[in-house]
């Protein structure tokens, strides 16, 4: 009598085969969690191509051609096959939950102990087979020993998942835990059913939903250049420094990158991109990854050579490069973390690396900045204000400061702009400039900006300043608000609450705020002249303010920039330059107001003063104080103290 009855086990194997072909074939990143992934899958294929041998063997023994102990030998190994399974599974989920180092240590050796003694009991315990035209299998204590261990295992992944679930990726969790149920169930059934043997056939289904669900290449490439995103760069650093391992990163980036995707277009652009992965994976143990073209992360096991291949890039990077007969000149930013300065947290060195990288100007100029232990404490330091920030709105430690703007013509004080100042825990006061930049790199700077409108509502409305000769306070909007389409009726809105009349404010706009959102920021400014306010461009001359910007924006007052006041003067000798005269004649033909800020000598207020611009801002006028100090100042610039 035969009953082959592996027309399943085939199909979980080919399935299995076709896993094999294409975890070999992509692109390796060294993840533990890949690695664990691949010792599972060959765990598997072992076990499925043991099923087949043990039903081969048992029909074969049953005809008389093949010898009985080495037909319970292999169908004992094919039951040691599926614990090895279970405890691969096992060790998979854990990957998600313990370091590579602690893996090793205090659980792996543990269970590979349990293991061995399943093994030799499996081997020592007596096994019977089945068979007939519609069932065969194999029974006794070792089959029982084996399915309990294996259970254990299944059931432990189950366990550890759920108590350690907030450690663990929730999509990851999930499909180790459909797997783990899948195969229990798959056993349940076989146990009442042994017409068809579905084990194998199951597992393969789950490796298939595990490879598509977690570890499927494209879900962390690029489909068209076959790049790896820069997305996985933080799983690449989780399991480098899991393992022990110091990684150096070279973060360049394209600073052109959208010129050069307007002007060549996307699929040139792609072409480029892989050339330039091409270039980088030229270095000895480097991973590259890319996020759009715009940005490439060089990962290197080694960083003795660290700053010779920052030189090389440079050089390389300084002729065109040749892409299809076209040869593009590009530009480039360059940020290097060295394996030397890198913590114990995989996330705390990719966050410091985004830090520097998004910090950098990407206004063209080339830059490259080696991370020390200087940028590592600059990068504490504002750590440390923005946790000061986010304690301050909490506990309303927020003040308002006022910095006085005099007018040229009368030297009295006219205007006022608001500026928020927290207390730190040394009993430090933090700049304006500080906190408007914390605020938008932790992403509050929309309720820092509603709670500092609202202060100053709260100032005008217990304030009569008109009778102090101020006419109007002014108020600064971040990029950031600007690019917020309820700004203005927020902003309206606090006014009516606090009963304040538009008139009383000047807004004032960066030209960030009008390059990256020009015209949400018109439809504000639109709505906040509707209601009486005037509009200032802060800052102008710092970056790349333009002409056209003053012209399409419905502003009313110039704010020269600190830089640009200071290339008014004559470096020796004193007073105004040609330079100087050239960019205040061509403002005022603007028909604009014009303020100069930074005015911090007596010389400098003088000669502003004679070049005509109508208001002027800085230390040598009034530094910025609180309410108090600001309404005595106002006074007594009148008389009256």
């Amino acid at each position: 009598m035969t009953n082959y009855n592996i027309e399943l086990q085939c199909i979980g194997l080919i399935l299995v085969i076709l896993l094999v072909f294409f975890s070999a074939a992509r692109r390796s990143l060294g993840l533990i969690t890949e690695k664990a992934y691949r010792v599972l899958l060959g765990t598997v294929a072992v076990s499925i191509c043991l099923d087949i041998a043990s039903i081969i063997t048992i029909n074969r023994a049953d005809l008389g051609l093949f010898p009985q102990d080495a037909n319970i030998l292999v169908c004992k190994t094919y039951i040691v096959s599926l614990t090895l399974v279970a405890l691969a599974v096992f060790f998979y989920a854990l990957t998600e939950i313990y370091s590579g180092a602690v893996l090793k240590q205090k659980i792996l050796m543990g269970y590979i102990l349990i293991e061995i003694l399943t093994i030799a009991g499996v081997y020592f315990f007596p096994l019977e087979y089945y068979l007939d035209e519609h069932s065969i299998y194999s029974f006794g204590l070792s089959t029982d020993v084996g399915a309990g261990i294996g259970l254990v295992y299944l059931l432990l992944s189950e366990v550890y998942l759920i108590l350690y679930r907030k450690q663990t990726d929730k999509g990851r969790r999930r499909a180790i835990q459909l797997f783990c149920f899948a195969m229990i169930a798959a056993a349940a059934f076989q146990n009442f059913n042994r017409k068809y043997l579905f084990a194998s056939l199951t597992i393969g289904i789950c490796m298939i939903f595990i490879y598509m669900a977690l570890e499927d290449p494209n879900s962390y490439t690029d489909r068209l250049t076959g790049v790896l995103n820069q997305s996985v760069l933080k799983e690449y650093l989780k399991s480098q420094v899991s393992q022990g391992h110091k990684v150096s990163i070279i973060n360049v980036r394209l600073n052109d990158y959208r010129r050069l995707k307007d002007l060549y277009g996307d699929e040139f652009f792609s072409k480029l991109t892989v050339e330039l992965v091409s270039y980088f994976e030229r270095y000895p143990y480097a991973k590259v990854f890319s996020s759009g073209g715009a940005d490439f992360a060089v990962a290197l096991r080694k960083d003795e050579n660290l700053k010779d291949y920052v030189a090389k890039i440079r050089k390389d990077f300084s002729i065109p490069w040749h892409v299809e007969r076209a040869d593009v000149e590009l530009q480039i930013s360059v940020v290097v973390y060295p394996g030397s300065q890198m913590g114990d947290s995989a996330d705390e060195i990719y966050r410091s690396l985004r830090y520097f990288v998004d910090g950098l100007s990407g206004e063209g100029e080339e830059e490259t900045l080696i991370i020390g232990e200087e940028e590592l404490g600059r990068l504490s330091a504002d750590d440390r204000i923005q946790k000061l920030l986010a304690g301050a709105l909490t506990e309303n430690r927020m003040e308002i400061y006022y910095k006085p703007v005099m007018r040229a013509e009368t030297e009295r004080i006219c205007a006022a702009e608001a500026m928020a100042r927290l207390s730190g825990e040394t009993g430090e006061v933090l700049l304006d400039s500080e906190l408007l930049s914390a605020a938008e790199k932790n992403g509050i700077i929309l309720k820092l900006g509603v709670r500092i409108f609202e202060e100053v509502c709260r100032f005008l409305r217990d304030t009569d300043i008109e009778k102090l000769g101020v006419e109007k306070i002014i108020v600064s909007l971040t990029a950031a608000q600007c690019m917020q389409r309820t700004l203005a009726d927020d902003l309206i809105e606090i006014m009516h609450n606090y009963g304040v009349d538009g008139f009383m404010f000047i807004f004032e706009v960066a030209d960030e705020a009008i390059r990256y959102g020009r015209e949400i920021l018109r439809v504000n400014l639109e709505k906040l002249i509707a209601s009486g306010a005037k509009v200032s461009m802060d800052r102008y001359g710092r970056n790349q303010s333009s002409i056209i910007d003053v012209l399409e924006m419905p502003v009313d007052t110039i704010k020269m920039d600190r830089s640009l006041v200071k290339r008014c003067f004559k470096e020796e000798g004193g007073g105004f330059s040609e330079e100087g005269e050239i960019i205040l004649n061509t403002l005022k033909q603007l028909g604009k107001k014009i303020v100069a800020s930074g005015i911090d000598t007596e010389e400098e207020l003088k000669w502003m003063k004679e070049a005509g611009v109508d208001y002027l801002q800085g230390r040598q006028i009034c530094d910025a104080v609180d309410e108090v100090a600001f309404v005595a100042e106002c006074r007594k610039r009148m008389g009256k103290a």
